[in-house]
């Protein structure tokens, strides 16, 4: 499929705790293809890893455990998987070998995300790292684990050890038989898939999203889409639609754990500033009011300055001001009533708030969203005078850092339905926009898949949305 829709490759994650149904869902993607000894593990050398890739070409690669490589060079496999080449070297002569190539999607499973594992090697992720490898929260929502319904089945656990159990000796088939469908229906076959997915990505992306959740939206897409012809080839024993619901379903828990549908490095930009400012806010920024008091506690490390602002907006800049104001004890409810900015000093905004980041974009970014005011004629910097610093430059970063929202952006259409339903805003997914009325997650999840199904598609009928994948009209 990957070559019908000319897309960048790139793999998806199954994160979540241990016994929650992550090794049955890659067993299962195994058994599609082949036995048990299918599915790999993350177990390996880089070097290794670019020869398994290669033995893949075309087909899926499944990584088990991604705790078992080492955080350090996680990313750069991931990197080296998704750009579809190995590391290209010299012999001993000088001259260059052939470098391994391949074409694959790949799926992994942990229980930690790329963003975490790699945090545990002291690397910080890159948003480049993060779109390659989508992380899919392993839970269905319905409090058992990565499954929606447990078919009759007494627990989870059993269910999990029934499904195991027929994919060791039930597999391979279904793998053969889709590419000899494929095969057989060829001729514009390439056309309809492209068409296809970018209907869904439409319907999923919400407005304004940035070109990598679009790309993440496209790769879900093509997922649904194939789940749809395998449907259609008669593989899967579905009802028309479930694939493309059950991949808007994962799509949705990972841009609500992604947290938002906006740029990813402008959201690691604003994480990186409240951290530092959450980190050391007390300990490396002197009082403003106090800066020339004698019995001051000295500030190690300093890294710049904070100063109070009271309820009108009015700074305190002299510890006569706050003795005047405040006296000697501030009472409680006069400390909630203020605020306090922070003026840091250049290098360390350049050197230790930016780390990894250029420091004009997230100054840039910070300014856009009116927490770093700059001084007349200047770009983003302020000149303040401070006793025994003369007239320095400051980012002065007020305290609106704090209210900038990167909470989790919910498709409009989405958001319309579970209006419709009675259902929490944002704290749903498309499985769930089933029943007449009003119906809880649990109760739809103990319906038949049919009736699910046939719900659901009213829903979407209900709020203007098309069966076929058009764009809903907006309200």
């Amino acid at each position: 499929m990957y070559w019908c829709l000319w897309a960048s490759r790139a793999g998806l994650h199954i994160r979540g705790n241990r016994a929650r149904g992550k090794a049955t869902a890659l067993r299962l993607a195994a058994s599609v293809y082949g036995g048990p000894s299918y599915m790999q593990r993350w177990r390996t050398t880089d070097n290794a890893l670019k020869a398994i890739a290669a033995q893949h070409c075309d087909s899926l690669l499944i990584l088990d455990e991604l705790a078992q490589v080492e955080g350090k060079v996680a990313g750069e496999c991931v990197y080296m998987l998704a750009n579809e080449q190995s590391k290209a070297c010299a012999t001993r002569n000088g001259a260059p070998p052939a470098r391994l190539s391949w074409r694959l999607l790949f799926l992994s499973a942990g229980e930690l995300g790329l963003a975490d594992h790699m945090a545990e090697g002291m690397k910080r992720t890159r948003t480049g790292q993060e779109v390659r490898m989508a992380d899919i929260p392993a839970d269905a929502g319905a409090g058992l684990g990565a499954f929606e319904n447990l078919h009759d089945f007494a627990s989870g656990a059993v269910f999990s050890g029934h499904l195991t159990r027929e994919a060791q000796v039930c597999y391979g088939a279904p793998g053969r038989a889709f590419l000899e469908w494929a095969c057989d229906n060829a001729e514009g076959l390439g056309k309809r898939v492209r068409a296809r997915v970018q209907a869904l990505a439409r319907q999923w992306v919400p407005d304004g999203a940035s070109g990598q959740v679009e790309r993440v939206a496209a790769r879900f897409a093509l997922v649904g889409a194939a789940g749809e012809l395998a449907t259609e080839a008669q593989l899967t024993g579905w009802p028309v639609g479930e694939s493309e619901r059950a991949a808007c379903v994962c799509f949705e828990a990972w841009l609500r754990a992604r947290g938002g549908a906006g740029n990813g490095e402008v959201v690691s930009m604003l994480r990186a500033v409240r951290r530092f400012l959450e980190s050391h806010g007390e300990g490396r920024f002197t009082w403003w009011h106090r800066a020339s008091d004698d019995h001051n506690a000295k500030t190690l490390q300093r890294a710049g300055f904070r100063r109070m602002v009271d309820k009108d907006g009015k700074p305190i800049k002299s510890d006569a001001e706050h003795q005047r104001e405040y006296g000697e004890c501030m009472a409680p409810t006069d400390g909630e009533c203020v605020s306090v900015e922070h003026f840091v000093l250049p290098e360390v905004f350049r050197a230790e708030v930016c780390q990894g980041f250029d420091c004009q974009a997230v100054a840039r970014f910070l300014l856009e969203h009116v927490a770093l005011p700059p001084g007349a004629g200047r770009s983003f910097v302020c000149k303040q005078r401070l006793p025994g610093m003369g007239l320095p430059n400051f980012h002065r970063i007020r305290p609106a850092l704090f209210a900038i929202d990167v909470q989790p952006v919910v498709p409009a259409w989405l958001g319309l339905c579970t209006r419709l339903h009675g259902l929490p805003p944002g704290g749903s997914h498309a499985g769930r926009l089933v029943g007449r009325g009003k119906i809880s997650p649990r109760a739809a999840i103990s319906e038949t898949h049919q009736n699910v199904h046939q719900r659901f598609l009213r829903s979407r009928q209900k709020v203007g949305l098309s069966c076929n994948g058009d764009r809903p009209a907006r309200p």
